[in-house]
């Protein structure tokens, strides 16, 4: 991974339901309220004082939307590129990775979604979509604290979870209370001459750069739903697009990331 470059981990959590709190009746148990949590995961190679290291960044879009389909996909990443702390990185190139979700992820609509995407300051994005059966991601990892989360935070009295507003302070108290444990924690582990590296997994120890974006709404639907029509489509895992698209007619693609890519037209559609 050079300069300008960056990996994309992305994915839906399941859905989380509202009106959770310590003390419930029976009768408000149906029919709650749910959110969806678009999660997506930032690495790239930082310079520093001690040399080149990885760095990660997690961000967290909370939707009243429930439609996880393509649409959905490029109105969270559109937010997500926008935001500055993206920007400032200037990245060039952005390298994807997805599931092959049917409805949201693995679909034509989805190719022109990062067709569209990359009409802004990128100047390639390439999809690679994970093999069947490749097991938890780094947004998994992260998705099981957003739950831990929202259970520690709802057993206390007085902190249900009713609207996206209280759930998005539940992530953010939350995360700020692992981030502080985790620092006094290092601070013990250094005042008795002892590694503040952490050897053991807990989800305490907690992603501590993480946004959360609120999209209560998804923008509306667009007239026509774009298409980008490949042969073959499902044989190929990896797609590559660079400025101009449309008007060449052709996107790059091979079976698998890191094999030699080769060029096949594809068939811009629009349809109501």
């Amino acid at each position: 991974m050079r300069e300008g470059e960056a990996v994309l981990v992305i994915d839906f959590k399941e859905n989380i339901t509202l009106g959770v709190s310590d003390e419930e009746a029976s009768h408000d148990f149906y029919g709650r309220p749910q959110r969806t949590i678009f999660g997506a995961v930032l690495i790239w190679r930082s310079v520093s004082s001690v040399g080149k290291s990885l760095s990660f960044r997690y961000y967290d879009v909370i939707s009243k939307g429930l439609n996880h389909d393509p649409w959905f996909v490029h109105s969270a990443l559109s937010m997500i590129f926008k935001r500055e702390s993206f920007q400032k990185l200037n990245l060039s190139s952005l390298s994807i990775w997805l599931d092959n979700g049917p409805n949201h992820f693995r679909t034509f609509e989805t190719l022109w979604v990062f067709s569209d995407l990359c009409q802004g300051g990128l100047q390639k994005i390439t999809c690679n979509y994970f093999v069947e059966g490749h097991g938890k991601c780094l947004c998994d990892t992260h998705f099981s604290k957003l739950s831990l989360a929202v259970k520690n935070w709802t057993k206390q009295s007085n902190h249900s979870i009713n609207t996206s507003e209280e759930l998005l302070i539940c992530f953010q108290e939350m995360f700020n209370r692992w981030k502080l444990l985790r620092e006094q924690r290092s601070q013990r582990r250094t005042a008795k001459g002892r590694s503040s590296i952490q050897k053991k997994f807990s989800l305490e120890n907690t992603d501590s750069d993480v946004e959360f974006l609120l999209m209560e709404i998804p923008p509306p639907y667009p007239q026509l739903q774009s298409q980008l029509k490949v042969t073959s489509f499902k044989c190929f895992y990896h797609f590559g697009f660079s400025k101009p698209i449309l008007s060449t007619g052709k996107i790059f693609c091979s079976v698998f990331s890191g094999e030699p890519e080769k060029r096949i037209p594809f068939t811009f559609i629009q349809s109501p």
